[in-house]
């Protein structure tokens, strides 16, 4: 009998240990993606999928906190193996080697932001733009010094950045800043996801609208995810929120998440390749080196 009575008690020790497990996740403000409500995360694309997650995790006996962040700060938490995941990130080479990536969304590409009254200066082909074309028009453009840009274009921006026909801007705070200074005339053109851009016309900031046009060497689909410090309790929790996002994605479509999101016109053009990843990703446990 008393065997069998410290058999119990160390199943409630073992129970009750896996019932506090905490996971703390570390937002980055993103319009569209975290939009925040008097300095506090409040809704976004991005917040509202963590949120559909938290019954699994818990169901797993992981309970969840949320805390704001930057890149800055995301990188040195990584670094020093603070235990947390951020959210959300572009996968990068650099991340790898800090934290383990799940991902969790696909989004459409980034796309070319410019005033819409200079959209007639573009170099058009069908109604898209070559970059490089867009490099050499002379127009002036700016990208964001610590964002991920895709890697099809990277070594020609590099070159651009080098030679002073791109200009590199460094930002704190929110990262919609570069578009209110495009709406403001500081330069011509800008990178940025649709999610976001829709997000930014919404809050009526800009001094002048801007329009979104498909650039030809950015047509693939961005998967967004979250890092988890890479460590065993990192990878423990990876795994969590990996079976607790195919368990929702079986469930449940996400369609109403990215029809509320997505300008209508974006998720039309990739909701094909969109459905497809979401499938294949309720399918398929992710495998951490």
């Amino acid at each position: 009998m008393p065997r069998l009575l410290l058999l119990f008690l160390l199943f409630g020790l073992a129970c009750g240990a896996r019932a506090t497990e905490s996971l703390t996740w570390l937002l980055l403000p993103i319009p569209g993606a975290i939009n925040l409500k008097q300095g506090v995360p409040d809704d976004g694309m991005a917040l509202e999928l963590l949120r559909a997650l938290e019954p699994g995790l818990r169901s797993r006996g992981v309970q969840v906190r949320y805390e704001l962040g930057n890149v800055p700060r995301m990188q040195q938490n990584l670094e020093q193996g603070r235990p947390l995941c951020s959210a959300v990130n572009l996968r990068s080479a650099e991340r790898d080697r800090l934290a383990l990536f799940v991902p969790l969304l696909v989004v459409p590409p980034m796309q070319l932001v410019v005033r819409a009254e200079d959209r007639a200066r573009l170099p058009l082909d069908n109604g898209q733009v070559a970059w490089q074309a867009l490099l050499d028009s002379g127009l002036h453009g700016a990208v964001h010094s610590q964002r991920v840009y895709p890697q099809a274009i990277r070594a020609s921006m590099q070159q651009a950045l080098s030679d002073g026909r791109l200009q590199a801007l460094t930002l704190s705070g929110n990262i919609d800043k570069h578009l209110l200074m495009l709406s403001h005339g500081r330069f011509d053109f800008t990178l940025e996801f649709p999610l976001v851009v829709s997000q930014v016309m919404r809050s009526g900031q800009l001094k002048q609208p801007l329009t979104l046009l498909p650039l030809q060497q950015m047509e693939q689909l961005e998967v967004v995810g979250t890092y988890c410090t890479r460590s065993p309790w990192g990878e423990q929790m990876a795994r969590q929120v990996d079976a607790s996002l195919r368990e929702l994605l079986q469930a449940q479509s996400l369609e109403p998440l990215y029809q509320h999101w997505l300008p209508a016109e974006s998720y039309q053009a990739y909701q094909a390749s969109i459905q497809h990843f979401l499938h294949h990703r309720a399918q398929l446990p992710m495998q951490f080196d």
